[in-house]
């Protein structure tokens, strides 16, 4: 069980960490939500290891509610992960109106798992609930309201992750199709265990191994893989991506920050880097080289991208990347400014927008034209 318990531990908290890093450059409440639900499996996960250890080495765990403690922090754990859904899935309106039902069966559902733990395996003595002590008094009602709460949310994360093509970024919408997928196998892994609760209820015997809550059965080890997949696919995801990211704005931030090298954070965070290098870009365009960004370059290079016929946002982009190179080329002459009226360019933080101009920033030709006849005019007046 320890070789079970440790590694999800293990990866619980590495998702717990990855999501507070996403929470606090976001403050999202859906990310907030997720951070909530990792917290409160991780401490469901630590107590069943506590509880196997104590068992396993005659610790003095017996006297401590450890299973009914996980069961709540799990239960609630599992509301938190609905929560995430939602906001994944709904607009603002919705989500408010569908928490206050959620949260109001949670509280039932808590209120009920409270009542029947006390009235039966507390009374019982009993510190590992399972389905062999279904015939007990009470006990067979508490494992019912404990799969019936996990298993309603195991189904609601099922059919929202039915949204996920609606949803724009693709590690988001990998993730929750995958939370989607160990909903299913959880929800097999639930009838499995209540279904061997109400066979111990009906006088059958049942091996008190056989429907643990462990790393032996298929559908349970199954499911947490697939939740663990979903949880730990987005957050993996946009760090990758954003180390991509800041790679393909190298060339045009070292243009940029080449001229202005004033302007470069002198401290870099870790987690802030693509952040930082956008502001950075951000800061030149509309500090040093404001004044340089001709619109009339904007539009002779915009003209022939549309003649050529590139998609909207190639020819923005080109357009955009041919503005900053001429202006580039001007402050290097330290000519006077060349508008009155400059091009704004990166006045929101869009990567990819800038990612797409430093693309055409070093391999466009008509950028590399508009530069060419910048100098080729100036060389003449000179």
């Amino acid at each position: 069980m320890l070789s079970f318990f440790l590694p999800v531990l293990v990866v619980v908290t590495a998702a717990f960490w990855f999501w507070m890093s996403s929470y606090r450059h976001t403050r999202k409440p859906g990310v907030r939500a997720m951070c909530v639900a990792l917290l409160l499996l991780d401490l469901g996960v630590l107590m069943g290891a506590i509880s196997f250890a104590g068992r396993s080495f005659d610790l003095a765990t017996e006297a401590l509610p450890l299973q009914f403690m996980q069961h709540v922090c799990i239960l609630t754990a599992a509301f938190y992960l609905q929560m995430f859904c939602l906001h994944l899935t709904s607009d603002t309106t919705r989500v408010v109106r569908q928490a206050r039902l959620r949260r109001f069966v949670l509280v039932a559902a808590l209120l009920g798992l409270t009542a029947f733990y006390f009235l039966g395996p507390w009374q019982h003595g009993i510190t590992e609930v399972h389905s062999a002590y279904g015939d007990r008094p009470w006990v067979t009602q508490y494992l019912a309201v404990y799969s019936a709460y996990f298993g309603w949310v195991l189904l609601d994360v099922l059919l929202m992750s039915r949204l996920a093509r609606h949803i724009s970024r693709p590690n988001l919408r990998l993730g929750l199709r995958l939370l989607g997928a160990g909903s299913v196998t959880g929800l097999l892994y639930v009838a499995w265990r209540f279904g061997f609760s109400v066979a111990a209820a009906l006088g059958v015997p049942v091996p008190p191994d056989s429907s643990e809550w462990s790393g032996s059965n298929p559908w349970m080890f199954l499911a947490v893989m697939l939740l663990m997949a979903g949880v730990l696919v987005p957050p993996i995801g946009v760090r990758l991506e954003a180390r991509r990211t800041h790679a393909a704005l190298h060339p045009l931030w070292s243009a940029l920050t080449t001229m202005a090298p004033e302007l470069v954070y002198g401290r870099r965070s870790r987690g802030d880097r693509l952040r930082i290098r956008v502001t950075e870009i951000r800061d030149v365009l509309i500090g040093p080289l404001h004044a340089y960004l001709d619109p009339e370059v904007t539009a002779e290079v915009r003209g022939r991208a549309d003649d050529l016929g590139m998609p909207e946002h190639e020819a923005r982009a080109t357009a955009e990347a041919a503005t900053i190179a001429v202006a580039l080329e001007a402050k290097r002459r330290n000519l006077p400014p060349l508008t009155t009226a400059p091009v704004v360019i990166g006045e929101t933080d869009d990567a990819a927008q800038l990612v797409r101009i430093a693309d055409a920033f070093t391999g466009s030709d008509l950028v590399t034209a508009a530069v060419k006849e910048f100098q080729d005019h100036h060389d003449h007046v000179h």
